[in-house]
């Protein structure tokens, strides 16, 4: 039972982008089955129906040619081997079409980052120009808070005397 546990919040993570630690696995499968149950049911009908166009196909035209063998007959494609054939090559084609617009956004994404890489050119001196900005208002950001620092440590130092003359015997 832990394996399915396991499998379960693998799944989650893996598909969702949730922390599996965060929330039971059966409640997030749950809740992501209502949220596209169309679509799981769409894909499950799609699925089911090119298989069984495939199958069918194969059969059909296994039937038909074992029927011409068993009869004695020369082998030929006859119209019902043709029809499966074509069912078989109909069904592995809306396979093919249909694994091609489930990738489709992997296919995209990974062509924009190829346009991106390209058009990303590396310029050193500009490069070099924002590095030393940046340190200089680091620089001067830090001096500020160091003179900040050590006016408030004289105030208090001041204040701890009577006068000027006792703070410098001190």
């Amino acid at each position: 039972m832990k394996w399915i546990y396991l499998v379960m919040s693998f799944m989650i993570k893996r598909f969702t982008g949730a922390k599996a630690e965060n929330a039971h696995p059966i409640e997030e499968l749950k809740e992501l089955i209502k949220e596209n149950a169309v679509k799981i049911l769409l894909v499950f009908t799609t699925a089911t129906a090119i298989g069984s166009f495939f199958v069918a196909g194969i059969s059909i035209t296994i039937i038909d040619l074992t029927s011409q063998y068993d009869l004695g007959e020369n082998l030929r494609l006859s119209a019902v081997a043709t029809s499966g054939l074509v069912m078989v090559l109909l069904s592995s084609l809306a396979f093919i079409i249909g694994l091609a617009f489930a990738t489709r956004h992997d296919r995209e994404k990974k062509r924009m980052e190829e346009r991106r890489a390209k058009h990303h050119q590396v310029n050193s001196i500009q490069d070099a120009i924002i590095l030393l900005v940046n340190d200089y208002i680091a620089e001067r950001e830090f001096n500020r808070e160091f003179r900040s620092a050590q006016q408030l440590q004289n105030g208090m130092l001041n204040s701890q005397y009577r006068s000027a003359e006792e703070f410098e015997r001190h």
